[in-house]
Formats: structure tokens, sequence, C-alpha cells
């Protein structure tokens, strides 16, 4: 049987679904049993070639069935492994079913699991439905299909639901690990533990897998400490904390500022037999760039291409987004040459970072060398790129080339995010461009990337401090019409802007009609604004 399984899919592989397959696969026709006809269906990949030979064995058997279960269900787990669940759905319906084979758990399971994996639950549900008709209880299998679907299209409470209701048999650990990591993702901490609890209640042990989940959900919360004694307690549970486990601790310490305590924990790690890779270093690069010890973070670096272990480009661009922070931009091109000569390609954030230092220090050549540069390289710049230059030519009073190159933006479809659009508003503002900044809201509007609070209060501290208070208002009240709260921020420089003006009477109109609807007591801003009204108040009745 060996020997039939090779020599077929030698054929197909070599041949595949051509006519001429037919005429090879004929001297194994006689033979064929159906554990061979699954045997070739489980290591053939290509899922029109399994078709060609799944339906080459039925006409070739006319009269008498050569297919049964196992060689169904081979079929259709291709079929779902390739995504093709809706057609797999149709040949077990047209094809196979009272055919060649008759349904059982595990046709269900390979059919359910994958309209579960495209999120297609309402098919999904329908599938277990009929299921349960023809008399085949659904499995732990079955049920975390469908747990795992539920919880990864952001439908957690069903989840949680449908364990508790229909979950007959049985839980294991993959099932309730499942939960686990959704309710972590979800930030439900409290809800994850008492799943632990309640997992080894029923008898089952909680593995690597569930206390990295939960590590993970502290980490995320900057929990750090009880993520700290999580390992502890895993530790003296004889489960092994793996690579996952320290990686997850490691970034959540660099994330806070604790490099000290990362350190001490790849010191540990490395103890207890699990070696660092380029993740925990990377982490450990960030931690020391966000706490602007560059010199340290570049220690790191020189470790790692001493042999401890091979940088990649999220390490150079960790670094060089720090470098290019700290203004060291020469120190930041050099890694950029460094990157060339170890085979790493730069991507849009590499450019990005080297363009924006650049910008910031008014060396605007040479921030475009570098725009020059990555498209030689087929790197396209972005909306980041573009606006970056931008600005830099705006407040350098580079008018004509500022537009010129946003119009080279729009055409090129690069179309920039709200905090790139918030700093070309700021850019135009400060140039004094106040037309340009009022049209760049249609712009905006335009493209799909609606303007938000940050946006129009850019723009009204830059009309009010032109003089334009008139229409600073204008810009407010058509934000209040588009739904959009005003910032105590914006409404207090234009009611400060009045007052100095010498237009007390107008300010104190605009606090009580605008500021004093729409703010909240509760916020430090607007108390701020709430003593200056005061003191006008009071002004104006001494006068």
């Amino acid at each position: 049987m060996a020997s039939d399984v090779s020599g077929i899919v030698a054929i197909l592989t070599s041949v595949g679904d051509r006519p001429e397959a037919e005429a090879a696969l004929a001297k194994y026709s006689r033979n064929l049993v159906p554990n061979t006809v699954g045997r070739v269906l489980q290591v053939i990949k290509d899922v029109d070639v399994s078709l060609f030979f799944f339906r080459w064995v039925t006409r070739s058997h006319r009269g008498e069935s050569i297919h049964n279960n196992f060689t169904c269900n081979c079929l259709l787990r291709t079929l779902v492994k390739a995504r093709r669940h809706h057609q797999a759905y149709q040949i077990f319906r047209d094809e196979l079913l009272g055919q060649h084979c008759d349904t059982n758990h595990i046709t269900y399971n390979t059919l359910i699991g994958g309209f579960c994996k495209a999120g297609d639950m309402e098919r999904a549900f329908q599938l277990l439905a009929e299921m349960k008709e023809r008399g085949h209880s659904p499995d732990v299998v079955t049920h975390s299909s469908i747990v795992q679907a539920l919880c990864n299209t952001g439908n957690l409470s069903r989840a949680m639901q449908y364990f508790r209701e229909s979950v007959e048999c049985a839980p294991d650990s993959v099932l309730f690990n499942i939960l686990v990591h959704g309710l972590c993702k979800a930030n439900q901490l409290s809800e994850a533990r008492q799943m632990i609890e309640e997992m080894s209640e029923r008898g089952i042990v909680p593995d690597v897998v569930t206390y990295n989940s939960l590590i993970d959900g502290l980490c995320k919360s900057y929990r750090m400490e009880e993520a700290r004694q999580l390992l502890e307690t895993m530790v003296k549970r004889k489960v092994r904390p793996n690579l996952v486990t320290y990686n997850t601790l490691i970034y959540g310490y660099c994330k806070t500022g604790c490099t000290g305590l990362a350190h001490q924990l790849i010191e540990r790690m490395i103890q207890s037999g699990t070696h660092p890779d380029v993740v925990t270093f990377n982490s450990l690069i960030s931690g020391f760039c966000q706490k602007s010890k560059i010199d340290k973070a570049c220690e790191v670096l020189h470790l790692m291409k001493k042999g401890l272990c091979a940088p990649n480009l999220v390490t150079y661009n960790v670094l060089i987004s720090g470098l290019c922070d700290a203004g060291r931009a020469n120190e930041a091109c050099e890694l950029l040459s460094e990157m060339d000569g170890r085979g790493i390609l730069p991507d849009i954030i590499t450019y990005n970072s080297l363009i924006g230092i650049f910008c910031r220090n008014f060396q605007i050549e040479q921030a475009f060398q570098i725009q020059n540069l990555m498209v030689e390289r087929g790197v396209i710049p972005d909306g980041i790129s573009y606006c970056t230059l931008a600005v830099a030519l705006l407040k350098s009073e580079r008018f004509d080339e500022a537009f010129a190159l946003l119009d080279n933006m729009f055409d090129a479809g690069a179309i920039p995010n709200l905090f790139t659009f918030n700093s070309l508003m700021e850019g135009l503002c400060c140039s004094r461009r106040l037309d340009e900044a009022r049209h760049l809201l249609a712009v905006m509007r335009r493209v799909g990337c609606d303007p938000a609070a940050s946006t129009y209060e850019v723009l009204v501290t830059g009309l009010c401090k032109a003089g334009r208070v008139d229409d600073a208002k204008e810009v407010l009240v058509m934000m209040v019409s588009e739904g959009i709260q005003p910032l105590v921020s914006s409404s207090g420089t234009i009611v400060h802007t009045l007052a100095r003006e010498g237009k007390q009477d107008l300010a104190l109109h605009y606090f009580d009609q605008v500021v004093a609807a729409e703010s909240k007591a509760c916020d430090p801003s607007y108390q701020k604004l709430l003593e200056f009204v005061k003191v006008l108040r009071e002004g104006k009745s001494n006068s």
C-alpha cells in the first residue's frame, strides 16, 4: 500500500490534474482501497489536484464506491485548510452525502471548523444543529471551534454563554485556555482568574498557555507586580515558564520603564535554560530608548552582533527611531548603512524616522535625499513622509513647494492619518496660512479622515492668535453642528483672546452660551477657565 501511495502521489505531483494523469493512474485502479485513497489525499496539498483524484477514483469504480467516511473527511479537510469552506460544504451536499459516505462527528467538526475560522457563525450554528439532528454529539473539538470563533469576532459574552449553556461534554485545557485568553484580551482579568480556578476545581491543571494569557493581560494593564507574582506561582506549581512567558514580562517591564528588572529577568531566563531571542532584545532596546538611554541601547545591539542574537528590521527601526529622537542623525544614518551591509531592507518606518529628524533640524535637502533614496529602493512614501516634509517646508516659508508636495501626495493616493493631518494643520497655522488651514478640514472629509476635536483646537488657536476671533467662533459652531464637543482649551483660547482685545462682554457671553453648557465641572481645564471668568466678572462689576 505504501508503494501505491508513493506512486500515485508522484504522478499527481508531476502531472497534476491534466487529462494524461488518468492514463498514468489507471494501473493503480484495480487495487485501490479507501485507506490508500485517504493517505494520498492527506499528502496532496493542491486542492484542485485532490478534487481531480477523488473524482477519478469515483469514475474508475462505478458501481462500487471505494469512498468511505475516511476518504470524504480527508477531502473536506483539504478544502477547509485552503479556506474553500463554501466549496467543501457544496461538495459535501452534492457529491458526498448519501452517495459515498455517512456523516460522522469528524465530518461536521471539519465543516464547522472551516466556517468558524472564516467568521461565518450563522452557517456554523446551522451545521451544529444539523449535526445534532443526525445523532452526532458535539465533542470538545466542536465546542472549541465555536468558542474560539466567537472570541475572535468580539462576541466574548456569547462565547461565555455558549460555554455555560451548550457544552455538555467535559471541557479540556484547550477550551478553557481559549476562554482565559479571550477574557484577558478583553481586560476582564478577574473573570480570567475565576476561570482558572474553575479549571482547577474540575481537575484540569492550568498549563503554560493558561498562565501566559493572564501574564500578558496583567502586563498590558501595567500590573507588573501581579504578573511577577504569577510567574512565581507558575514555578511553585511546577509549570515551567517558556520563551513567551519571559518575553511578555520583559516587554511589560520595558514598557513601564523598569529596564533594570527586565535585565534581571533576562539573566534569570538564561540560568533556567531558556535562551533569549530577537524579541527579547528588541524589547530591551526599546525600553532603553524610551528612557533616553541610547548608549545602553547601542550596547545591546553590539552584544547581539557579537553572536548573541542576529538583529532584525525591528531592532534597527527601534534604535534608529531612538537615535533620531535624541537628535543623533549621523549615527542613525550609519545604522541605515549597516542594515544594507547585513542584507536587511529598510521599510517605510526606517525612512520616516530619518526624514523626521532632518525636517526637525530644518535640513530639508537631506530629508529629500532620504525620500529619493527610499523611492529608488522601491519603498513608496506614505502620508507621514509627505506631511513631515510639507510641514518643514511651511515652517521654512517655502509655501509653493509645500503645496506642490501636498498635491503630489494626494495624486499618489498617500492619505495621512489623523495625527499627521493635525501636524499639517499646525504647520499651516504656524505659517499664518489660515485660509489653507480651514480648507484642510474639507480635504480631510473628502479623503475619509474626519477632523477630531484636537484638529479643531489647532485651527481655533491659530485663528485666535491671528486675531480672527469671529472665524474661530464660526469653526467651533461648525464643530458642534457635526456632533463634536469642543475641548475646553479651544473655547478657553477664544475667551482669553476676546478678553485681551477688550471685549469682556463678548468673552463672558461666549463662556455662558458655549463653554459652560458643554463643559464638565470636574475638568481641571474648565476649573482654571472658571477662575479666569470669575476675575473678568469681578472686574466688570467694579468698573
